[in-house]
């Protein structure tokens, strides 16, 4: 999960310029990184899946992007107890972030 913080700058960097559901992020952290499943401790309440996506969105969306000011993270419903957000990039992640990978 420690590697969630710059892959998440990385997905915004590339996909942050339209509003995205937060499953989208999860699906692309989860297919990038599916060995986590397998830390993740067996709960009689959620699967392991429903764990790390939990923990990616809080952790790496609402608390380390959103707080940082480099990506609006918003609820996508009025619902006291939203668990659905939309997110995008805001300007201040293209001025301190910027990625050159081979084409």
């Amino acid at each position: 999960m420690q590697s969630a913080f710059l892959f998440t700058l990385y997905l915004l960097a590339r996909y942050g310029d339209t509003w995205r559901p937060q499953v989208f992020y999860e699906d692309a952290f989860l297919h990038a990184f599916p060995m986590l499943l397998d830390e993740v401790p067996p709960s009689q309440v959620f699967s392991p899946e429903e764990t790390v996506r939990r923990a990616y969105t809080w952790r790496s969306l609402v608390h380390f992007a959103g707080c940082l000011g480099l990506a609006a993270v918003e609820p996508a419903s009025d619902g006291r107890l939203c668990h659905e957000y939309r997110v995008k990039a805001l300007p201040l992640l293209g001025q301190i972030v910027q990625f050159q990978l081979p084409k």
